[in-house]
């Protein structure tokens, strides 16, 4: 929740969202500001942008699977509805689309699952046109962690994406960090920003 007077929440219009399925398309966002900003509005500042992961896996991971589940039996939008209407639509399909596991057995379905590989940013580092821009656009400015006992397996995922990169010669800093998905959020908050407060200094 974002609260007192350097934080502040922001709407940010993203019609990329929307989709095939019409998602919402104005998204909130909570704004953390220097301390001097509200005396130096004029200024122009830098702005770090934090992405919480998602994993890339050959199966569907449990909790992943009762996600899938209750989205397939509400028969709603959502996440998951969202990346199928656009990943793997099929006009045959009871929802005009098909998932990548079959919701009742768990069972994976490889070309549907393949459909949805091809948009992952792995598969964009099989380009090597598209890797060379992904490289002089943001060479050095990538920073990736995962807890070593991520209960959600993203250490495994990001660890891939961290060797898909190097791979695509992509430079980049990958650091495994001690406990699970929510340990020590606190603490762990200082080597990314370290990071990126280093490589500003570097931009000036």
């Amino acid at each position: 929740m974002a609260a007192g007077q350097r934080h502040q929440v922001v709407t940010v219009d993203a019609p990329e969202v929307a989709g095939s399925i019409a998602n919402e398309t104005a998204r909130k966002a909570c704004v953390v500001l220097p301390a001097s900003y509200a005396s130096a509005r004029a200024r122009r500042y830098p702005v770090i942008y934090d992405f919480p992961g998602w994993g890339e896996t050959g199966g569907p991971l449990p909790w992943l699977l009762g996600l899938l589940r209750a989205e397939d039996a509400s028969g709603g939008a959502g996440i998951w509805a969202s990346y199928a209407a656009d990943w793997s639509p099929d006009p045959s399909a009871r929802r005009g689309f098909v998932w990548p596991v079959d919701p009742a057995t768990g069972r994976v379905r490889p070309r549907v699952l393949a459909r949805w590989r091809a948009h992952g940013p792995q598969a964009w580092l099989t380009d090597p046109r598209r890797a060379a821009a992904i490289q002089a656009a943001f060479a050095g400015r990538i920073y990736l962690d995962a807890g070593a006992n991520d209960e959600f397996s993203l250490h495994e995922t990001t660890l891939a994406f961290s060797r898909a990169l190097a791979r695509a010669g992509v430079t980049h800093r990958f650091e495994t960090v001690p406990g699970g998905h929510m340990d020590r959020i606190p603490a762990l908050i200082g080597p990314p920003l370290r990071f990126c407060l280093e490589r500003l200094a570097a931009a000036r």
